[in-house]
């Protein structure tokens, strides 16, 4: 399967979730910046369902940042893999890099404002893909562990590894994955068109999509 940009794997997503979103109590979409925003704005508009971020960022690895060794969510919980030390120099200067990017993130895609409130919802977690997934699996963690928590927790992704899909479904109710290759590299390649969008072009969609009345597919 092939996508040709985020806002196509989004449609051919809010197909396969149609079917049952109209069940989920209080659904609201959580797209993981910035790749997840586009493919999850489809998913709202389709579904007529109410969009935010939740911030998380990847920890890359030294010399090779698109290989991740952990990420960081907003509010501080932090995932790291086996073998890195969170007091190392490296890890210690990605944290702190990290943490400023999703300050930023918080005001650029919600103008600073908080998460709306999430306990006893229906949350779903989109991202434009994943490869060992280490920001899903902190999102899913960190949202597991609220204290109020979540009526249902489903991550929905257009492709994933099959090893990823089986990790996320220890931490997920549900896991939605279009397309599981065993043969995966890099979730750019199954896009024609990977090119990020500008920033202001994603926040338009959170503020669009943000607004819309819930109540699940129709």
């Amino acid at each position: 399967m092939l996508f040709f940009d985020r806002a196509d794997a989004g449609k051919k997503l809010a197909v396969k979730l149609q079917g049952e979103a109209s069940g989920w109590p209080n659904p609201l979409i959580l797209a993981l910046p910035r790749g997840g925003i586009t493919v999850g704005a489809e998913v709202a508009r389709k579904l007529r369902i109410p969009l935010s971020v939740f911030i998380v960022r990847k920890l890359g690895a030294p010399g090779n940042p698109e290989f991740a060794i952990g990420a960081i969510a907003e509010g501080g919980a932090l995932v790291l893999s086996s073998g890195w030390n969170a007091d190392g120099p490296h890890v210690q200067e990605a944290i702190r890099r990290e943490s400023e990017r999703i300050a930023s993130y918080a005001t650029l895609y919600r103008g600073g404002a908080p998460l709306p409130l999430l306990g006893g919802r229906t949350l779903v977690l989109v991202d434009d893909g994943a490869a060992t997934g280490a920001t899903l699996k902190v999102a899913l963690k960190v949202l597991r562990s609220l204290d109020a928590p979540p009526a249902k927790l489903i991550a929905a992704l257009p492709v994933a590894p099959p090893r990823t899909v089986k990790e996320l479904r220890a931490l997920a109710d549900e896991v939605v994955v279009l397309h599981a290759p065993p043969e995966f590299y890099a979730v750019s390649q199954f896009y024609s068109d990977f090119a990020d969008s500008p920033d202001d072009a994603l926040r338009g969609l959170v503020e669009e999509m943000s607004l819309i009345e819930g109540g699940g597919a129709k």
